[in-house]
């Protein structure tokens, strides 16, 4: 450590897995130098939080023993893996930085460091703390929480109710048709829609009890195609869209982002990264379906998108409407306005 050199900020890496994490120490100087190291691995679980916790003190008691140096927790918002300990860290009063993937991961990119571990993450997370300016993460409250566990419980359940029917449909079709197998696989589809309606109406509860959440949503709502259930998911896995200032930082926080493959005379394929929300991306997708046909703006832009590209690839045209979707969504939200289907119309 360089004793002569003035420290301004400090930064604990964090990359978390299912089962544990790996924490790196950067400290930043006032001559701009940079300096990552104590490289440490704690179990993901309430033990480790208590270890982690003692291991930064003591790291702090001879580098910030005053606590006048500002001091950040980072991590990346990759999984829900990571909320226990930051609700945790947030919880002591900590400074708690939540950074989005694709933030941290375009920031890996310019480290040039081809090898990938947890070790390797967290000391690229630490680097991105010190050189980032950063904001404090806000634990979504107890309203959000749940309707993000709702909405993701809802999305599981109507997974499940189409990949039954798929198979009921094979059964069906097979040479030989066991009655008794079909029974009980039409016995599983009422059990679960029986769960989705549960799940709905404990949503429409929450909702009722929060009357102001509850009348933004009519007005998103009012859009054609765009329904409860879509912005319940929208807003609950962005919090509100805390974080986001802008609709390119939601548009990669879903994963719809553009990534496209050229170099020189090379044309590769052009397609969305995915490296986002995939919970975002699947409730999108049934409302842009019908959006492309009854709404006419997004059925003008359907087209105008697939006829710039020859109709080769409809996808695209597809993604489009998605990302549409969600700024109209975010813009109607942030604005605390109705959706008006002629506006922008001359």
């Amino acid at each position: 450590m360089k004793t002569l050199q003035k420290i301004i900020k400090i930064a604990f890496g964090i990359d978390i897995s299912s089962d544990d994490f790996a924490v790196s120490c950067g400290i930043f100087y006032d001559n701009m130098e940079r300096e990552v190291n104590n490289l440490k691995m704690f179990k993901n679980n309430q033990r480790g939080f208590n270890k982690l916790l003692a291991y930064t003190r003591k790291l702090q008691s001879k580098i910030n023993p005053d606590g006048s140096i500002q001091t950040w927790y980072v991590m990346e918002s990759s999984g829900v893996y990571g909320e226990n300990l930051a609700y945790f860290l947030t919880e002591k009063c900590l400074n708690v930085h939540v950074a989005l993937a694709n933030k941290v991961r375009n920031f890996k990119k310019t480290l040039q460091v081809k090898s990938k571990t947890d070790g390797l993450d967290s000391l690229a997370i630490s680097l991105y703390g010190l050189e980032k300016q950063l904001t404090k993460w806000a634990a979504p409250s107890p309203e959000m929480k749940r309707l993000k566990e709702l909405s993701r419980e809802l999305s599981t359940a109507k997974e499940m109710v189409t990949s039954i029917k798929n198979q009921l449909h094979a059964r069906r079709s097979a040479h030989e048709i066991n009655s008794a197998s079909i029974k009980r696989t039409n016995e599983q589809i009422k059990f679960f829609n029986k769960q989705i309606k549960n799940i709905e109406k404990d949503i429409n509860t929450t909702l009722k009890e929060n009357p102001e959440i509850k009348t933004k949503i009519d007005k998103i709502t009012k859009a054609k195609g765009i329904g409860v259930q879509t912005v319940v998911t929208v807003l609950s896995e962005t919090n509100k869209f805390e974080g986001i200032t802008n609709r390119n930082q939601l548009t990669s926080f879903a994963g719809l982002d553009i990534v496209e493959n050229q170099s020189g005379k090379k044309n590769g394929k052009t397609h969305i990264s995915k490296k986002g929300n995939r919970y975002i991306r699947k409730a999108l997708y049934m409302p842009t379906m019908s959006c492309k046909k009854y709404d006419q703006k997004m059925k003008h832009l359907y087209e105008r998108v697939c006829e710039r590209h020859g109709w080769k690839i409809k996808k695209i045209g597809i993604m489009a409407v998605m990302r549409k979707i969600l700024h109209l969504i975010y813009a109607l939200w942030k604005n605390d306005t109705e959706y008006d289907p002629n506006y922008g119309i001359a």
